[in-house]
């Protein structure tokens, strides 16, 4: 668990941005306190490294779970082997849903790529049912066992309840 995604796109182009927009400058702080800003990238590599290497060890794939206050989202590392770590994000339902256009920003940004490990790179998936890699609903995980297989449907607040995600 954690309380921001471990998995995510480069957000270095956004900070920069950042520094010539006024307006976006509220927004650094949030911005800061994520795994992938420039700040945390060696920090960042070896929690990468660690978590990959514990699913290695065991032979298991992983699945981390996070929030974000504003998006649904998730994303996949390849590890070889037919292992993996899953990311599965959810966000507040308490908070305003940002602007559709703010997911399809990120979703941009996704499509650059991340390989931070540079043999593993982490692909944002859309969540099952929906077309972009960023849902701007409010929403939150349901995470069901059913015998030895775990299942994550994403309740939608104007979609509805996902298709379910098995992991």
């Amino acid at each position: 668990m954690s309380s921001v995604p471990l998995l995510g796109p480069r957000l270095s182009i956004l900070e920069a941005l950042m520094v010539v927009i006024p307006r976006m400058q509220k927004y650094e702080d949030d911005l800061r306190d994520q795994w992938q800003s420039r700040g945390h990238r060696v920090e960042w590599v070896r929690m990468l490294r660690l978590v990959r290497d514990m699913a290695r060890a065991v032979e298991q794939n992983i699945t981390v779970v996070s929030g974000e206050i504003h998006l649904a989202t998730r994303a996949v590392m390849e590890l070889g082997e037919g292992l993996r770590i899953d990311q599965l994000v959810a966000s507040g339902i308490a908070h305003r849903a940002p602007p559709r256009a703010w997911a399809r920003f990120l979703g941009s940004l996704a499509q650059l790529g991340e390989a931070p490990l540079s043999q593993n790179p982490i692909r944002i998936r859309p969540l099952p049912g929906q077309h972009g890699c960023y849902v701007a609903q409010r929403n939150y995980l349901v995470l069901e066992r059913r015998l030895d297989t775990w299942l994550a449907n994403w309740e939608l607040e104007d979609s509805g309840l996902t298709p379910p995600l098995r992991l």
